[in-house]
């Protein structure tokens, strides 16, 4: 290395330091490594005077500076679990008016604050699900195949497969990034779907290319020869109608009434093409994300009274 370094007149270092803003990490990531996010908002905050503040200003702050300080950082790293458990400690403690000499009672935990107002919440973020939700941003420009010269090198440097249930995998060598992305794959493989076209990309039995909760080989009555298990949907077409005689050997009859209300593939119906799941024009949001990431299931007849208050 000293010769290298020699010839190209490098300099040695242990750290390199911050790159628009985010720390280039090199090593394990640990908590220490985002203690400039949390040591940020206990800045912010150290200037502001809680006490002369109403409980709706405190909220207001939280939602719009407080909780949207850590996003950027969040783009393209998975701090620990611990860091965003400190960060909305302080959120919390903000919105209840606790000082360093004062603890005041919180009258609702924080699980209730981050329900929607329609629930009876303000409609504060998680910051895990959050992190979650930026993540699925950038592995959802990987199975794009956006152009741009990250999604590129991800892209060529981690060879992503294109069946959606192909396992990817991390080792201990690879970037951060992409041990991040390796960690949200599978939740985020789910919520994509194929808008299908004449039928030649989608594979029958790997892709969600139907109704059907899973992909169809979770369903399959026997065995699916390997040389069968990449097949695309239009290998499964004869005579212009579903191969019935193939089929009903191999799916239960709930699955093929699913796969009976699906027109058959005909070649003027264009390409095929991935498309996001959670939204009715196919386009990815980290709102859609974000909501599908939650643990509780909002109700569809939940009380509006709540936002009018």
């Amino acid at each position: 290395m000293s010769e290298i370094v020699a010839a190209c007149k490098f300099k040695v270092t242990e750290n390199l330091g911050m790159y628009l803003g985010i720390p280039l990490h090199h090593e394990r990531v640990t908590k220490r490594s985002f203690e400039y996010v949390v040591d940020r908002v206990s800045s912010r905050l150290s200037g502001w005077k809680a006490d002369h503040l109403t409980l709706a200003g405190r909220i207001t702050l939280a939602q719009s500076v407080i909780m949207t300080m850590p996003n950027y950082a969040m783009q393209t790293n998975k701090p620990p679990q611990s860091t965003c458990h400190e960060i909305e400690q302080l959120c919390i403690n903000f919105i209840w008016g606790d000082t360093n000499t004062k603890r005041r009672m919180h009258l609702i935990n924080w699980g209730t604050l981050c329900m929607s107002k329609n629930e009876g919440g303000i409609g504060l973020r998680k910051l895990n699900l959050m992190n979650n939700a930026c993540l699925n941003k950038i592995g959802w420009g990987v199975v794009l195949k956006q152009k741009g010269l990250w999604a590129e090198v991800l892209t060529h440097k981690y060879i992503v497969p294109r069946g959606m249930e192909n396992p990817i995998k991390k080792t201990g060598m690879d970037s951060h990034l992409w041990k991040a992305l390796v960690s949200i794959c599978g939740d985020m493989m789910n919520r994509v779907r194929w808008s299908v076209g004449d039928w030649q990309k989608v594979q029958f039995w790997l892709d969600r290319w139907s109704d059907v909760d899973k992909p169809l080989i979770y369903h399959a009555g026997c065995q699916v020869l390997e040389e069968d298990i990449t097949k695309p949907v239009v290998s499964y077409v004869l005579n212009e109608d579903w191969n019935w005689s193939i089929l009903n050997q191999m799916l239960p009859d709930n699955i093929l009434n699913i796969i009976r209300s699906i027109p058959v593939p005909i070649d003027n119906f264009g390409r095929d093409s991935t498309v996001w799941g959670l939204t009715a024009n196919g386009q990815f949001s980290i709102l859609s994300a974000y909501r599908s990431l939650e643990t509780h299931t909002p109700s569809g007849n939940a009380n509006r009274t709540w936002k009018k208050i």
